[in-house]
């Protein structure tokens, strides 16, 4: 899992260099589905 996230945020901070705003939407979705599994178990 942590290495997912790692992947995904360097993927993110490739595609979105200077727009933070796009970036972090992005970046809580996969956070909120982790923490979503984590409470469903």
């Amino acid at each position: 899992m942590a290495s997912e996230y790692a992947e995904l945020k360097r993927d993110l901070a490739a595609t979105y260099l200077n727009d933070r705003a796009s970036y972090t939407p992005e970046k809580s979705a996969f956070v909120e589905s982790i923490l979503e599994d984590a409470l469903d178990e």
